[in-house]
């Protein structure tokens, strides 16, 4: 019983300190980064370039073609609070 909490609160540690990261690295809020790291580890997102659409001056237009429901999802923990979201 010790044993599996005790890996349940490094999972859970483990999750907690990569949202911290990825919330300094890519400007979210940590909320948004607590849902973006599933997934970053699941699907193995490539996001280098969301720093850069980050970064623009404003007004900024995000176009996001989806071909699958969990990228409208994934879009949503990506992007500015201030961002108006049109999801089809």
């Amino acid at each position: 019983m010790i044993l599996t909490l005790a890996l349940l609160a490094g999972l859970v540690f483990a999750w907690l300190l990569i949202a911290v990261i990825e919330r300094f690295r890519l400007d979210l809020r940590f909320t948004q980064a607590l849902l973006y790291v599933p997934f970053k580890l699941v699907y193995r997102i490539a996001d280098n370039r969301i720093r850069i659409a980050r970064s623009a001056n404003t007004p900024v237009i995000y176009v996001i073609s989806h071909q699958s429901r969990i990228e409208p999802a994934l879009m949503l923990s990506l992007l500015p609070d201030d961002t108006l979201h049109i999801l089809d």
